[in-house]
């Protein structure tokens, strides 16, 4: 096979501007957002003492809602980013779950005790605004799909509230580790060539290491293919992060998950789930969340959320059948969210 040594890729400005500003506006939850009264759960004080702060129970608003949430999270210890970014975990094992966010509130309460919430600036709810790329064929999206247990992912992510960049590169290896490499990027300035040269580096190591091949042959460079990167998902959402207090592992809690293919512009939003991921070094240990996950017979999902996304909106250019559970999981889960026939102490985590 042909290699080469530049790596072609780009982030027009003004599509990402247009693109995540269209995502940002459909999720802004002020606006009439994907948080509603099923979130809050039988058990929230909207439902237990009719009225809070003059709103009707039957009726809260988005506002209302969101300081509910906020709320809820303040029950929590909190940590900062130093804090969190001393247990970074960029080389882990992650679980990923599914969850009707009918669950939410109950199980923030179920974690109170056993977990912190990363705050800075006094905020508990960022938004992230994330640019998958790959190759013109899809060559990142069709490894996952076909099962290969090496294979990479490239993205830009920024962190909206602290207005920071980094471009990553993502390794799952043979052992289901997560490897994460990332270096600071503007995204106004993607055509940084020490931001290309990081990617290559990484994706060439990442070959090189699947072929077990000497380091220094990351010299003989890229495929054809993998020489040309395009953007091709965009991905909003908004995170709560936790920290165990007592051992080494991370929650995120990613909710009102909006996605564009940049290919077909088709747009999906996961406004009745939310994401939650499991990042630790090491084999699960018992804990709080262990203990939500038996109570509520929660399954681990197996997906990310770039595949997630580009199976959701891609218009039917690509290959799915390998992911036709998860995406009929997905349906099945969110017509649960959305049926006004869950019983009411599905909603309760724990004894109330």
């Amino acid at each position: 096979m042909n290699k080469v040594t530049a790596l072609a890729m780009t982030l027009e400005p003004l599509e990402y501007q247009a693109a995540h500003g269209a995502l940002t506006s459909v999720a802004a939850i002020p606006n009439g957002g994907a948080l509603d009264p099923l979130m809050l759960g039988s058990n929230h004080a909207f439902y237990k003492h009719g009225l809070h702060s003059g709103i009707n129970s039957n009726n809260p608003s988005p506002n209302d809602i969101k300081e509910s949430l906020e709320e809820s999270l303040q029950a929590l210890d909190s940590h900062n980013l130093a804090k969190q970014n001393s247990a970074a975990l960029m080389d882990r094992i992650d679980t990923k779950y599914l969850i009707p966010k009918q669950y939410l509130f109950g199980i923030l309460k179920a974690l109170s005790r056993d977990y912190s919430v990363l705050c800075e600036n006094n905020k508990r709810i960022f938004t992230y605004e994330t640019t998958y790329f790959d190759t013109p064929t899809k060559q990142f999206y069709h490894a996952h799909h076909n099962g290969h247990l090496n294979r990479r992912k490239v993205r830009f992510r920024r962190y909206v509230e602290s207005n920071m960049g980094f471009m990553e590169v993502k390794l799952k290896n043979n052992k289901r580790r997560t490897i994460k490499k990332r270096v600071p990027m503007d995204c106004v300035q993607a055509n940084d060539e020490r931001v290309k040269a990081f990617v290559s580096q990484c994706l060439a190591e990442g070959e090189h290491s699947q072929k077990r091949l000497h380091k220094d042959s990351v010299t003989q460079g890229l495929s054809k293919d993998e020489s040309r990167l395009n953007t091709s998902l965009f991905v909003n959402y908004r995170r709560i992060t936790l920290l165990n207090k007592h051992h080494q592992e991370r929650l995120t809690i990613d909710l009102d998950l909006h996605f564009q293919c940049s290919q077909s512009n088709n747009r999906r939003q996961l406004e009745d789930l939310f994401i939650v991921e499991v990042k630790r070094d090491a084999k699960q240990q018992a804990s709080s969340f262990s203990n939500v996950v038996k109570q509520l017979s929660l399954k681990p999902i197996n997906f990310s959320k770039y595949c997630l996304g580009l199976a959701l909106t891609h218009g039917g250019q690509l290959k799915t059948n390998r992911f036709k559970q998860t995406l009929l999981r997905v349906e099945k889960l969110a017509a649960l969210a959305k049926s006004a026939a869950l019983n009411n102490n599905k909603y309760f985590i724990g004894e109330e």
